[in-house]
Formats: structure tokens, sequence, C-alpha cells
């Protein structure tokens, strides 16, 4: 009996703990003598905008717009217009009923610089998906309003209610230090081609850690994705962590975890956190330089989804993901795979363990620089099948392509294979079976 009082009561202590820092972190900040609050609608560099904390309420008049020893409470009943290209402040509260936007529309972004830790919103912050509102991480140290909770070197995007469009967030180029960029709310990223990306300039910050809460939904824009560098066709140097434990959506745009040999891209797949994507999973640089590959895991329960139109690029040879979480690859997506084993569970570049999907709607590309077999993975009627210029690709079991058939290499058949849709043989197509079935081209 003693065992389990003592037990139920740690069990208490850790549950009190646990729901204290939830409530913590979703509970409204609370201003200090000095903050800015918005008294009126108005533009912010207008003095009329704002007054200031006294200890009581915001009534002190202000000679000057907010800046980065203050931080700053959009006030329910007011909005606020970011009429200026950057500017610092240190935390930013939006209360509910409140508005905070920016002047211009994309692709034209106005950047307000958060030198404290905290994002706060339960209004609306950005008018609208078009809204040129960005948010830059500068806190190379600040201790805000989360102490214990946030640790230094860290921005998150918190509050519960109203609605976050915003054109991206980056480090600021000021970013010395290493940074983690939380989202533990609902945020839409709307620039294009990237609503996040890292590396401003060679070290800056030195390294960087995004993360998506449980629970929460980070939205991208059609053709905004995730850059390590601010271009797919450079290497970074940024060693850069993408964790996923809500949601990440990516209708068409791309995931590009390019980093040279120096530094090392990862991508985490919780157990809660699922990764939708309609453009491209790129794990290196696959358009020129050197470098390494991507680590990529799903922890069991998470999963990766190729939506329609995306494309998981696998064409360097080591580029796998693992773990016991789930990879679908859906109707009207495409996978590269550049392994020798093909799809193969051990050896090709899906090794999750979780309940795998290869859709027979899915187009397969064999892009190897070295002999490939197709592998076990890959079903037995598929969509288009492509066999790259360069590329050897021995066929083991009997297959099915009902749309199109492209050897730009060497198919060997070695067990039967019929196209129903077309079929186009600019390499070399090499019949290894008797009787079966030789493709028309």
């Amino acid at each position: 009996m003693k065992n389990f009082l003592f037990t139920f009561s740690i069990l208490v202590v850790i549950l009190i703990s646990v729901l204290a820092q939830i409530g913590f972190a979703q509970t409204e900040p609370k201003p200090v003598v000095g903050d800015y609050g918005s008294v009126a609608s108005g533009n912010w560099s207008s003095t009329s905008t704002w007054k200031t904390w006294d200890g009581s309420g915001f009534n002190n008049t202000v000679s000057g717009a907010p800046g980065s020893s203050s931080s700053v409470f959009i006030l329910s009943g007011t909005t606020v217009t970011y009429d200026l290209s950057s500017q610092n402040t240190q935390d930013l509260i939006v209360e509910s009923g409140a508005t905070f936007k920016s002047s211009t529309v994309l692709p034209s972004v106005n950047a307000l610089k958060i030198n404290g830790d905290t994002v706060w919103v339960a209004g609306n912050l950005g008018g609208s998906s078009t809204d040129g509102l960005s948010i830059e991480t500068k806190n190379n140290g600040f201790t805000g309003r989360y102490p214990g909770m946030s640790a230094d070197y860290q921005v998150v995007f918190c509050g519960s209610g109203g609605t976050v469009n915003l054109g991206l967030v980056r480090p600021n180029s000021g970013q010395s230090s290493a940074i983690a960029i939380e989202f533990a709310r609902n945020v839409n990223l709307n620039y294009t081609p990237n609503g996040i990306y890292i590396e401003r300039s060679v070290g800056i910050p030195i390294s960087a850690t995004v993360t998506v809460d449980a629970g929460a939904t980070l939205t991208f824009a059609a053709g905004s994705g995730f850059w390590v560098k601010n271009s797919s066709t450079v290497n970074g140097v940024t060693p850069t962590t993408l964790n996923v434990n809500g949601t990440l959506d990516m209708p068409s745009g791309g995931i590009f975890l390019q980093d040279s040999s120096s530094a090392t891209a990862t991508l985490n797949i919780g157990s809660t956190g699922i990764l939708n994507i309609g453009g491209t999973l790129s794990p290196y640089l696959n358009n020129g330089g050197s470098g390494n590959v991507a680590a990529m895991t799903i922890a069991s329960g998470g999963s990766i989804n190729i939506s329609s139109g995306g494309t998981a690029d696998f064409t360097k040879s080591s580029a796998k993901i693992t773990g016991a979480g789930a990879f679908v690859l859906n109707s009207g997506a495409n996978i590269n795979v550049g392994a020798a084993a093909g799809l193969d569970a051990a050896s090709g570049p899906i090794q999750t363990t979780g309940s795998n999907s290869f859709s027979t709607g899915a187009n397969y590309s064999y892009v190897g620089s070295v002999a490939q077999a197709t592998g076990s993975q890959l079903p037995s009627t598929i969509n288009n099948l492509t066999i790259g210029s360069g590329s050897t690709t021995t066929i083991a079991s009997a297959l099915t392509t009902n749309g199109a058939l492209l050897i730009n290499g060497t198919l060997v058949n070695s067990a039967g294979i019929t196209s129903s849709g077309t079929a186009t043989v600019n390499g070399t197509y090499q019949h290894n079976i008797d009787g079966g079935v030789i493709p028309t081209a």
C-alpha cells in the first residue's frame, strides 16, 4: 500500500508539473514597466498608436515607436500596421480581438526582429495570406517571458485562437548564436519559394533547430517550402534539425536539406508527427556539389506522406529513411531510387518498419549509377516506370505498367513486364525470359 501511495504521489507531481508547463506556455504574458501597448489603431511608426506600461496600465506617453528594449502588446480592439522594413522588439503579444499586419503584400516583406523568446497570438498576426509581414529571430541570449520553459536562443510561437499568416520566418543576419524556433500553435507561411530558410550568411546562425509541437499545424502555401539555404543549388554550412511532432503541410513546396560536407541536416518525425508533402523531399543537394545526406527518421506512430505530384528524391544511393514509422507514397506521387537494391526494406531508401504503402498509381524511377534491382517493395502494378540514363535495372518479378514505360538506360526483363500504356525505348531493352511479354514501343 505504501509503495502504491508513493508511486501515485510521484505520478501526481509529474502530471501537475506537465500541466503547469503547458498552461504556462499558453498563458498570455503580462506587461512590465516600459512595455508598449497599442492604445489606438494606426501605424507602428506613429507615436499616437502607443503608450507604455507604468505598472498599472498603458498610461505613459511615448516619444518614439517601439524598439529593442521593450516588448509590444497589440491590444484588443486595435489594428496596428507595420510600416517599417525592419525593426527590433523583444516579445510580441497580439491579444484576442487585435490585429497586427504589414503595409506590404507578398512578394515584398517587412521583417520584425524578435530579440526575445515569445510571439504570443490570440488575435490576428498578419492580415491575410498575401500579407508581407515576416518574423526574424535575433535572440542571442535573451531570457524572456518563459524562463525555464524557453531556453535562451529560442523563439516560440504560442497562444491559442486567432490566426497567424506570415510571409516567412528566418534567423536574422545578426543571429550569431545557435537558434531554436518552436511552433506551439497553428501558423501559415505564405512566401514562395521558402516560408522558412535557415542560413543567412556563412556561419550565421551557428546551428538551427525548428520544431513543430504536437497538436500544432505548420502550413506552407502552394510553392512554399523549407530550405537550409536560400538556394536549392548551393550547399549550406549550418547544421539544421527539423523536428515534426505535430503536422507539417506542404501542398506543393519542398524540403531541401542541403548541407556541406562539414555540416549535417536532420529530419525527425515524432510519434505524433505527420509530414504531408506535395513538392520535393530532398535529403541532399542533387543539383551539383558534394555534401552530407540528411539523416531522416520516423518514430512509431509518425508518417511521411508524399502527395500526388510530390517527389521523394533518393537519387543518391545512400539516402534513406529509417525508424518504426510509416512512409506513404500516394497515387500520382513520384519516387527516384538510386540504391543498388532498389526499393528494398533492408538496403533501399525506405527502411521504415511501420505501415509503409507504395501506391499502384504512383510513378517509379530507377536512376542509379550502378546495376539496380527493382526491389520487393515495388508493387506488381504501377503507373509510370522510368529507367534513367546510365542505369541498368533488372526486373525480377512480373510487373505491369499502366502509364508510361520510359527506358533511357537499360532495362533487363527477367520476369515479364506488361506495358498497358505507352512504351518508349531510348536506351536498351533486354528480354531475358522464355515467353513472357515484350513491351510494345
